[in-house]
């Protein structure tokens, strides 16, 4: 739906400044529009959810998928390494 398409819009806006991290972006933007429209469609289908819970999982969705591929990241080299101009 529109929740889809306006997450894919902002990341394609964004994966044209960083070309490294294009896959990821799109797809965390798809993930969270999905998960937007499903909270949509829970109700229309007859579940009753509470409205709290629907309006924070599409949050709660991106930040267990963020947590989760957060542990294949690694740090910078020169983290905590302070700077010296002129030393390479």
């Amino acid at each position: 739906g529109g929740a889809v398409s306006a997450s894919l819009s902002v990341a394609l806006a964004r994966a044209r400044r960083h070309r490294e991290m294009r896959r990821g972006t799109i797809a965390g933007c798809l993930l969270f529009g999905s998960v937007l429209s499903f909270r949509l469609s829970l109700p229309a289908l007859g579940y009753d959810v509470s409205g709290d819970l629907l309006a924070s999982l599409p949050f709660v969705v991106t930040i267990v998928a963020m947590s989760i591929f957060a542990a294949r990241v690694r740090p910078p080299r020169a983290l905590a390494q302070p700077f010296v101009r002129g030393l390479k």
